[in-house]
């Protein structure tokens, strides 16, 4: 398992400690088609081109233990975090305005906690897709959907992860814990 020292910072330091130094990536976009099975992301061709009514992100990524912060992430936690139920994303970046710009699109680096067992689906509503893509790890894969499965051996799962943005206009998530009803999340832009 590759993780990233966390200890006991709360997730106000952690959200911090991701902007400065985190790379933009290689510039590459990925062209291929897409079957329908694919959970490859890719970011559309041409979303670099506004306006565009291109998706930013395509697919779905499961993420797991693999890449979290070590530890299990502070106890409280929602008081820095837009949340539903569960799960959570980190507000600091958004209300620092911590944008990177490249080109017409914005990333913002927003690290999210899951707390408890349940695995978690994020997604992007269909109508907010062509200027909002979900980060994981590489800032040039944006996914439409991710779905979090929190690590077994620990109360909280701290995942990096942020946005692709074609604006800074405030982002409605679906978030389903579970196999329970989808649920709206609305986070400033």
């Amino acid at each position: 398992m590759r993780s990233y020292l966390l200890g006991p910072l709360s997730i106000v330091a952690f959200g911090l400690s991701l902007l400065p130094g985190c790379g933009s990536g290689s510039g590459q976009t990925a062209t291929a088609g897409r079957d329908d099975q694919s959970t490859t992301a890719r970011i559309t061709p041409n979303a670099r081109d506004a306006p565009s009514r291109s998706p930013l992100g395509d697919g779905s990524k499961v993420r797991d233990c693999d890449i979290v912060f070590a530890g299990p992430g502070p106890a409280d936690w929602r008081g820095d975090a837009y949340s539903v139920g569960p799960f959570g994303i980190s507000r600091r970046s958004f209300l620092q305005d911590a944008y990177e710009a490249d080109g017409p699109l914005y990333r913002i680096k927003t690290p999210t906690i899951l707390e408890g067992h349940r695995p978690v689906r994020i997604s992007i509503p269909p109508e907010q897709r062509f200027r909002v893509g979900i980060l994981v790890v590489d800032p040039d894969e944006a996914y439409g959907s991710v779905t979090y499965v929190p690590c077994d051996d620990r109360p909280r799962t701290a995942f990096p992860a942020g946005f692709l943005l074609r604006d800074r206009k405030p982002i409605t998530l679906r978030v389903q814990v579970g196999k329970g009803p989808v649920r709206a999340l609305h986070i400033r832009g």
